[in-house]
């Protein structure tokens, strides 16, 4: 088990799900900020 851990570089800090959730919520998930651009592109074409 300490092989892994000294593999990685720094331990991310960890906190409670719950807390993490609030603090994701708001802003934009990273994999879909690209994809709700698109989508934001094609509806401008529609109506344009």
């Amino acid at each position: 088990m300490n092989d892994l851990d000294a593999q990685r570089p720094e331990p991310v800090q960890q906190m409670p799900e719950e807390e993490r959730a609030e603090r994701e919520e708001p802003a934009v998930p990273r994999q879909l900020s690209g994809l709700e651009w698109l989508v934001k592109q094609v509806q401008r074409q529609r109506e344009g």
